[in-house]
């Protein structure tokens, strides 16, 4: 119980982060889709 409890906490942590980069990057977002394709390869 206690390890899916810190899974869901760093879960959620993850998220946070990715909104606020989100936020941050509304203005490239094409930018930044690319550069997370690249990532991805």
């Amino acid at each position: 119980m206690l390890k899916m409890i810190k899974i869901q906490k760093v879960k959620s942590l993850l998220d946070l982060i990715k909104q606020s980069l989100k936020i941050k990057n509304q203005t490239n977002t094409k930018e930044n889709l690319n550069e997370t394709h690249y990532l991805t390869i």
